[in-house]
């Protein structure tokens, strides 16, 4: 099985910057998610109960259990909400810190090594087309 997604596992800086890119947009989508997610569960419990309050079918020490629990589901979701702010920023802040620190070595030590390979091996071409160049041309005089 081929895997489309080409992981850089030459260099550990490399592979440092983007998993802490990459955890930093997961920690941003977390908390966005999150946070929807128990916008939508409170607006729930809030109809649930204004509907309980509003039911006249239902005897009142039961409608009082019902409501009882929907407040404490609102209590819940409130809470989680409250606390997941404090967890993404944390993993943000470990995420960014990770991504620096991978971006930072990999520029300042790797990079600049590999680039001056990459211009050796570009000038080893460009002087072995001219070998060939100046051989072709004394084959084709003669």
């Amino acid at each position: 099985m081929n895997s489309s997604l080409n992981i850089p596992t030459d260099n550990p800086y490399k592979l440092m910057a983007i998993l802490g890119t990459v955890l930093f947009i997961f920690s941003v989508y977390l908390l966005v998610s999150q946070s929807t997610n128990s916008n939508e569960k409170i607006l729930a419990s809030l109809q649930v109960i204004a509907n309980l309050k509003s039911d006249l079918s239902i005897p009142e020490p039961q409608k009082a259990q019902l409501i009882a629990i929907e407040e404490r589901r609102v209590e819940l979701a409130v809470e989680i909400k409250n606390f997941n702010p404090y967890g993404c920023a944390i993993l943000s802040v470990a995420a960014i810190v990770l991504s620096g620190f991978g971006f930072t070595k990999w520029l300042k030590e790797i990079y600049p090594i590999e680039e001056a390979m990459r211009k050796e091996q570009l000038r080893s071409l460009e002087l072995s087309n001219q070998k060939n160049q100046r051989f072709k041309l004394n084959k084709n005089s003669q």
